[in-house]
């Protein structure tokens, strides 16, 4: 039996608004232990695990869609899924004695959908031929640590749910779990909690497998390392029909890697690292961002069209030296300093 969390502590309603949309209230029963409900934030913690939201066979079919909105930026790619019901040609009785139809769902009639990280709003389209009776709709991490804080479900027009998009603005930013690196091969591995890839064979790597994740919103693909790279490397990002090639090498002891997505982002397939037989790389960050975010944040310096874009970590005593905010320092600083144009970290 199945452990019931509340999202929304009600029994399933429709609260009418100004607007033609309809407000769901509900709760979201998870799959197991593997993904939890705490308020209003869901958890995967487990790739593939999951949640549902019973709707009972409800009529929605003057709708559209099925619109979630998010309080926080979501973390990791997940799906969204709508199903829907036939009539068995049975009947239920009821806690009252009464009877109903008794239903089933068909899985035939999904219809599903996809909520990128970084999302601030998404939505599966109804089955229009089968929207006057919705079983459910559920929510499935693809990785683990994908998580998802919900704000608003509701069921509306696709002219609502393009409103609220536009409303939310673009995102700047969205992370990629460092929970679990599900793609790899030739023996590579990662230990989530070191956060730390280890390469197998030589040149084989680990990483994250998304499927058809739809980045076309983001510019660059940002890996920070602690500590720096003790050897070299590279980040490749595959799409459909393009890939980063030689834009993802990195040396030794990098601290930084600016990717440049390539031209077929919208439909990117994974994100890894490779290296030479029995590297470590030690991750601090990953994320996925825009040209805006990069030049409000100090990190368009460290790139240019060669894909030299490494922060490294100083080995050389020439110059004078700087701190970030422009003033000469000495020997003894430690940090991010600056020495004939170049950032460094000085231990």
């Amino acid at each position: 039996m199945k452990k019931l969390f509340t999202l929304f502590a009600m029994f399933l309603a429709f609260t009418t608004t100004v607007n033609a949309k309809q407000v769901l209230t509900g709760s979201f029963n998870p799959w197991g232990e593997t993904c939890t409900v705490d308020g209003n934030t869901i958890t995967f913690n487990a790739a593939w695990s999951g949640a549902g939201w019973w709707l009972n066979y409800i009529d929605l079919s003057e709708y559209d869609c099925i619109v979630v909105k998010f309080a926080e930026p979501t973390v990791g790619n997940i799906n969204i899924c709508a199903q829907y019901g036939e009539a068995t040609g049975g009947v239920i009785t009821n806690e009252d004695g009464t009877t109903s139809p008794e239903y089933a769902i068909n899985e035939a009639w999904n219809s599903t959908g996809t909520i990128n990280s970084g999302s601030k709003i998404a939505k599966v389209d109804l089955n229009i031929e089968h929207s006057n009776l919705v079983a459910q709709f559920w929510v499935q991490g693809t990785v683990a640590g994908a998580q998802m804080v919900v704000q608003e479900v509701y069921v509306g027009y696709e002219e609502e749910y393009q409103a609220d998009k536009d409303a939310a603005g673009k995102i700047q930013r969205a992370d990629i779990s460092l929970a679990d690196l599900a793609s790899g091969w030739g023996g590579s591995t990662y230990d989530s909690g070191t956060k730390t890839i280890t390469i197998g064979d030589d040149w084989s790597g680990k990483g994250w497998w998304f499927g058809d994740a739809d980045y076309s919103d983001f510019d660059y693909f940002v890996v920070k390392f602690n500590p720096a790279t003790a050897t070299q490397g590279k980040i490749m990002v595959e799409c459909d029909g393009s890939d980063s090639g030689e834009d993802g090498v990195f040396n030794e002891l990098c601290l930084q890697k600016v990717v440049a997505l390539p031209e077929g982002k919208a439909v990117t397939k994974q994100f890894y690292i490779q290296g030479p037989a029995e590297s470590t790389y030690t991750l601090a960050e990953a994320f996925v961002c825009t040209q805006t975010y990069l030049d409000e944040n100090g990190l368009a310096d460290m790139y240019d069209t060669a894909g030299i874009n490494d922060m490294m970590v100083d080995t050389t005593h020439n110059g004078a030296i700087y701190n970030l905010a422009g003033q000469r320092v000495g020997g003894e600083y430690k940090g991010v300093v600056v020495r004939n144009g170049r950032k460094f970290i000085q231990k």
